[in-house]
């Protein structure tokens, strides 16, 4: 088994076009949006199936794998927000999920300013 490497710059590169192409409208834009509000927070955005990379082109699932080689060869979590994209992310959980207003969708509009999600914090009695 070969040790491929994959540099910060690469994935970089790779993320940005799976960003741009997840702002657009197409089968592939969902796909490249699951894959990385997955990788964001899959449990409040969603998980990504495997199987979508089915749906995808060769380049765009090349993209995936520089991602997910980048994230195997670092020990602990990286996240999006560590590549500075909390906003691309917030701006792609509103295009792709169905939350509702933001005015009545406190969660979003926590997580889009940068805050805890208030769901998720303890109540207080």
């Amino acid at each position: 088994m070969t040790d491929q490497q994959v540099g910060r710059a690469e994935t970089e590169s790779a993320i940005a076009r799976l960003v741009d192409l997840a702002k657009s409208d197409t089968g592939q834009a969902r796909r490249a949006a699951n894959f990385l509000l997955a990788w964001w927070d899959g449990t409040s955005w969603g998980d990504f199936a495997i199987a979508d990379l089915f749906g995808v082109d060769h380049d765009v699932a090349a993209d995936m794998a520089t991602v997910f080689t980048f994230l195997g060869q670092h020990d602990g979590a990286i996240y999006a927000d560590a590549f500075g994209l909390r906003d691309e992310m917030a701006a792609l959980a509103e295009q792709w999920r169905d939350y509702g207003p933001p005015s009545r969708d406190h969660t979003f509009d926590a997580l889009r300013e940068g805050q805890k999600d208030p769901a998720a914090e303890p109540k207080r009695t």
